[in-house]
């Protein structure tokens, strides 16, 4: 420090400051550095790599609004800066979790994809949140009893039928199909039906549409579409090998199931294969009905890549997920509009139409919180909070029924159970 003290006196000079800068914050002496830095910055205006180190070691003791006045001056300086402009977004995200900033933020590495800086940014303002770091955890009541059985017995996805007496506790209450059937799949010997139906009928279309992926028999409900092929398992399993860091980096691994039929991809979403690999099963033993969740989200992903040569407005992929998210209440609804929206982040031409969508569709489900519980509410308004271009009024109401937080109590916001400590691979980044 003394020598850089010593170059700062003989000669000052921008480089010598910043030197300086560095050794006051080896020392600790973070106000100097702070200081000296600024005397960088007056010395060379135009240097940003300055101001965005500047800005960041604000942010990292808590002066976030000075901060944020650095990366601004910076961004002035140097707009596409490979640093500055993502540094920005993340922080304004940050500090008042508008879903606008990460959009320009996107905006910004779709125009620069050689800035891998913003890949990184994006996954800091994207971890710990609902859909855009996690899929939801299941919240029926069979899927929490399914998980209780498993803390007293953690066998795996195997020996599940010893069980079975004790699954039977859960509730014999209407829930969605795609909830029965994962606490079907995790204990076979359960056998448990609903014994009513809640009104407004929870079977009812939400709108029409020519993709229906249930049809019921009284209260149960039954897969409407054929078993999908080895292949398409196959996919899944490879796709979903992975978490993600951000809805782009799972919209990139999910262009796995290009080029397979529309009708495997539809097969796939009510015939949940068991995962592969030790670390989903080890997931399984903490949380076994969340790997249907979570394989659903990423097959309506993967029919994002179905004809993607044909435009957004008339393209199949977009009737298709309309026609999902539009269909009976189930964990389908909202995987479909997760993908809707993530489709949005990407295609700038796909905001207006998502947005009017994921409004109509949180409106529905609204309607039907007024009369009975809706189990998907709360990841629907998570949803509605990352759609670029909603209505303000829509998500000022989101954010009331997320909480005042933007957190519903009970729910920590980092998904299910330990799954923010599960290993489930490197996470392949977007790069391009």
């Amino acid at each position: 420090m003394q020598w850089c003290e010593r170059a700062e006196r003989k000669s000052p000079s921008a480089r010598t400051a910043i030197m300086l800068g560095y050794a006051y914050r080896a020392a600790g002496r973070v106000d100097d550095m702070f200081a000296i830095w600024r005397a960088a910055v007056r010395r060379e205006p135009s240097n940003v790599d300055i101001q965005v180190d500047l800005a960041d070691h604000l942010d990292r003791v808590g002066r976030c609004d000075e901060a944020l006045e650095w990366l601004d001056r910076a961004v002035a300086v140097d707009p596409t800066h490979h640093k500055a402009l993502p540094s920005a977004c993340e922080l304004r995200y940050r500090t008042d979790r508008d879903v606008a900033h990460l959009i320009r933020l996107v905006d910004h590495w779709r125009t620069h994809p050689d800035h891998a800086y913003a890949d990184d940014r994006l996954a800091k303002a994207c971890d710990g949140s609902l859909w855009l770091r996690f899929v939801p955890p299941p919240t029926e009541m069979s899927c929490l009893i399914a998980r209780e059985a498993e803390h007293r017995r953690p066998d795996g996805w195997t020996d599940r039928a010893s069980l079975g007496g004790r699954a039977r506790r859960a509730s014999a209450e209407w829930e969605p199909p795609s909830a029965r059937a994962a606490h079907a799949a995790a204990f076979p010997a359960a056998d448990i039906h609903p014994t009513k139906v809640p009104s407004p009928d929870p079977r009812r279309r939400f709108a029409s549409g020519s993709v229906d992926l249930w049809r019921y028999d009284g209260a149960t409900a039954w897969p409407a579409l054929p078993r999908p092929s080895a292949a398409a398992v196959t996919s899944l399993r490879d796709v979903a090998s992975v978490a993600w860091a951000h809805p782009l980096g799972a919209y990139d691994r999910a262009a796995g199931f290009a080029g397979l039929p529309l009708d495997d991809l539809l097969g796939l979403l009510v015939h949940v294969p068991p995962p592969a690999g030790e670390n989903w099963r080890a997931l399984g033993r903490t949380d076994p009905c969340y790997w249907p969740r979570f394989a659903q989200a990423c097959v309506c992903l993967g029919l994002l890549h179905h004809r993607r040569e044909e435009p957004w407005p008339a393209s199949t992929r977009r009737r298709v997920l309309v026609d999902i998210a539009n269909g009976v209440e189930d964990w389908t609804t909202d995987a479909a509009l997760f993908a809707l929206v993530t489709a949005a982040w990407i295609d700038p031409f796909a905001r207006g139409d998502v947005a009017a969508v994921v409004s109509l569709r949180y409106a529905g489900v609204r309607k039907a919180m007024r009369r009975r519980p809706v189990s998907i509410a709360i990841s629907v308004a998570s949803l509605v909070l990352m759609t670029p271009d909603i209505d303000e009024a829509v998500r000022q109401d989101a954010r009331r029924v997320l909480g005042i937080d933007g957190r519903p109590s009970g729910m920590d916001g980092f998904g299910p159970p330990r799954l923010r400590r599960a290993r489930f691979g490197r996470h392949r980044r977007r790069t391009a």
